[in-house]
């Protein structure tokens, strides 16, 4: 779904027919203003770009990734994040591409493979490893700040926390103790929008639900904004688009699949601006 900015929209879509991808196989799609043009992958496993004025789609070849000396495994413990996502050794094993974004530099493109993060130079068809990180077909793991500093969210001993990596330093760790699956800083780094997991144990049943947290990106004060419901891929749709304004996504009921809602930082309203008998799995801001 894409939305023009300042745009609001008190019904359904209207341009909700136009469908802008049918391949793509994960719900992670990267949008770059300057070129009209959308980063995913396909359902053959590769990395496509598709420039959305045209129609034009190009397959960006990347280089095999040379075979890692395996790490030698710990134990580790079967806690929620580890049960849900399974062990560093099995995530080794994905051969698949995930969150891949543009950037940080203008030919490049970055993306998580086997649990490292890594960019790729098109022009001098170069690929640099740069950490771990957690890879995922619809949770936000990195975000750039430039070509030497990065956000990331890497695996703890039993969760994944957030830590900022900056070429040459060793990483500092920005969350303490949050369950979080997914994060977007804002535009100033001053805050992280967080998707936090809570779970509940009600009779011998434990429900998990999704709240919106921001916090300073000290990670000392935390503020809860907004509970989107039971854990679901649709509930993991977050975008901060100012310091004042975010767009995030709720499942609907019934014939309405999903609901846009715009929330007010500095007062806290909230406004459905766009409902939809489609499920929503991602929001590109143009």
């Amino acid at each position: 779904m894409c939305f023009e900015e300042g745009m609001e929209v008190e019904r359904r879509y209207k341009e909700e027919k136009n469908i802008i991808l049918n391949d793509s196989s994960q719900y992670f799609v990267d949008y770059k203003k300057e070129t009209d043009s959308v980063l995913y992958v396909n359902n053959e496993g590769e990395v496509m770009e598709k420039y959305l004025e045209t129609g034009k789609e190009e397959r960006i070849e990347i280089p095999s990734i040379p075979k890692k000396r395996e790490k030698e495994e710990k134990e580790e413990r079967r806690s929620f994040y580890v049960q849900k996502y399974g062990t560093m050794e099995e995530v080794r094993k994905d051969p698949s591409y995930y969150n891949v974004q543009y950037g940080p530099g203008e030919e490049e493109i970055s993306f998580v493979y086997k649990g490292m993060l890594y960019t790729y130079n098109r022009e001098k068809k170069e690929i640099e490893e740069i950490t771990e990180c957690e890879g995922s077909d619809y949770r936000n793991t990195y975000q750039w700040i430039n070509k030497d500093e990065a956000y990331i969210l890497c695996r703890d001993e039993y969760w994944a926390t957030i830590y900022l990596w900056r070429r040459g330093s060793k990483e500092t760790k920005v969350t303490e103790n949050y369950n979080i699956d997914s994060f977007q800083m804002s535009k100033d780094g001053s805050q992280i929008l967080c998707n936090q997991l809570f779970s509940k144990s009600m009779e011998g049943i434990i429900t998990t639900t999704v709240k919106i947290v921001l916090a300073d990106a000290m990670g000392k004060e935390r503020v809860e904004l907004e509970e989107l419901g039971v854990e679901n891929k649709v509930n993991y749709v977050l975008k901060h688009v100012s310091n004042r304004y975010i767009i995030y996504i709720k499942q609907g009921k019934g014939k309405i699949k999903s609901k846009v809602y715009r929330l007010d930082l500095e007062t806290g309203k909230k406004k459905c601006i766009c409902w939809t008998d489609h499920e929503v799995m991602g929001i590109i801001i143009k």
